[in-house]
């Protein structure tokens, strides 16, 4: 059985905790796909400046679960256009490229085509999301393509799984086309004897061939390098016992300016060790230079280069942009914010900063897809009103601390449910000071953080956010104790 990877589409304005002085600002967060459960894998940015992100939508308005949903949009986040694909069956997309002529790929899995229950899928269309063609690959059995690249010579090579050779446990596949998807090779790998392995990640290196990140159900993280027709030049599995693991995984990878690699996953550990983000960096041959684990999330799912060689990560609740080494420069931690939130995909844009993808609950009724707009320099730039948002345009916070208590003064410019928290500076909630529907006008909370009691509020950075209409803002006040 494949295993499904979700993210989704919103519109939603969100500023979350930064966990370092000079973190950049989240210039906007929004969300797509109307009403009804949206979920994508995969974000780019496009030639124009805006972007388009990739996954699956339930129930368009036929009696199937599943069908590819894309979003295209401009630097803003707002919507150019939509574009549904697939048929009669369960169809789901999890990753996006941009090909040279302008025009997109995408790739996926499909039972409404193909030979199988699962066949890998890829789809090719021009820049405004209008079909060229479409291509199944695979088998009888369960196949699935989880990964995308562009070739040098402008095919394409494939990553996933497949269940054809190693029965009942699926393989990791690889399949290279040409540039209108006939297939040049397919090759399947198996590691450690029958112990399935899936290919998540696959890139072309420099010399022409492939890397590849993945997993191995023996509890191992799986790296491959291969040459231009998929023969085998280096396979390593990670176990990293040093670190007391019992499971490792990667979900993607980049090729460094020095030949070698950087790849991104997470690691499970026992009871008494915190689970975490693994980023691990190799040198050509895949041995290991260094690694890191970012305990302040469980899962790491994209890393992209910046333009300063350091790596920028994307985590289940967390952002992270670390150096050379793997140091962090800063962070941004999500956990402060109402609902929760899967960053999956994540990289830097054309102006220095940075595009992130991801799935989360915005309220009780289902799960949204965001995509998040960071800057690189801090500063916050104004943006034009998206169709599908309401701008906090005439709300204003700002808050002090003095005498053990500190104080929330707020503008309300017309009635609207407000909710006002405190949160740490590890995103946790602290307090909350307002909860009610308000009338205009302007209003202040405050909150004694002495109160006689043994454990009062430690000094330090706390974060006033006041929400409204699925926007918020947010204000930094600092405790001294």
């Amino acid at each position: 059985m494949r295993m499904k990877m979700y993210v989704f589409f919103t519109s939603l304005f969100l500023l979350p905790v930064a966990t370092h002085a000079n973190a950049p600002s989240v210039l906007w967060a929004k969300e797509y796909g109307g009403n009804v459960w949206c979920f994508g894998e995969s974000v780019v940015e496009t030639d124009d400046g805006g972007f388009i992100a990739a996954g699956h939508k339930d129930n368009f308005n036929r009696s199937v679960d599943d069908g590819i949903y894309v979003v295209r949009t401009d630097s803003n986040g707002d919507t150019l256009w939509t574009r549904e694909y697939g048929g009669e069956s369960d169809d789901n997309a999890y990753s996006i490229q941009k090909t040279k002529d302008g025009g997109f790929v995408i790739a996926g899995d499909t039972r409404s085509f193909g030979a199988g229950n699962d066949d890998a899928y890829i789809i090719r269309t021009d820049s405004k999301g209008d079909t060229l063609w479409t291509k199944t690959y695979g088998t009888k059995e369960n196949d699935a393509a989880y990964s995308v690249a562009v070739t040098k010579d402008g095919g394409f090579i494939l990553a996933g799984e497949t269940s054809f050779i190693y029965p009942p446990g699926p393989s990791a596949y690889l399949v290279r086309t040409d540039s209108t998807g006939d297939t040049l090779w397919t090759k399947t790998y198996a590691f450690n004897g029958d112990t399935s392995s899936y290919a998540y990640s696959v890139i072309q290196t420099d010399d022409g061939g492939f890397a590849v990140a993945g997993y191995t159900t023996g509890g191992m993280g799986l790296f491959m390098r291969t040459d231009s027709i998929g023969n085998v030049l280096v396979k390593k599995v990670f176990t990293l016992e040093s670190l007391n693991a019992n499971g490792v995984l990667f979900r993607d990878l980049k090729q460094t300016s020095d030949g070698g690699f950087i790849l991104v996953g997470y690691i499970s550990r026992p009871i008494g060790f915190a689970p975490g983000v693994l980023l691990v960096r190799t040198d050509p041959d895949g041995d290991t230079l260094w690694t890191k684990v970012y305990t302040e999330a469980q899962r790491g799912y994209s890393v992209a280069v910046t333009e300063d060689e350091g790596f920028i990560v994307s985590a289940s609740n967390f952002i992270v942009k670390t150096d050379s080494t793997g140091d962090s420069m800063w962070s941004i931690n999500f956990n402060g914010l109402e609902g929760k939130y899967l960053l999956k995909s994540i990289q830097q844009t054309a102006d220095g900063g940075f595009i992130a993808a991801g799935e989360g609950t915005v309220d009780s009724s289902g799960v949204d897809f965001i995509m998040v707009r960071i800057d690189k320099e801090g500063a916050v730039i104004k943006k034009e009103k998206s169709n599908q948002q309401t701008a906090m345009e005439g709300f204003a916070l700002s808050g002090n601390y003095k005498d053990n208590v500190i104080y929330a003064d707020y503008t309300i410019p017309y009635p609207v449910k407000v909710r006002i928290c405190i949160y740490d500076a590890y995103g946790r909630l602290v307090r909350v000071l307002a909860d009610a529907f308000m009338k205009k006008g302007t209003y202040t909370a405050k909150w004694k953080t002495d109160m006689g009691r043994r454990e009062s509020t430690a000094g330090g950075v706390y974060f006033l956010r006041l929400s409204a209409n699925g926007h918020t803002v947010s204000k930094k006040i600092t405790i001294v104790k």
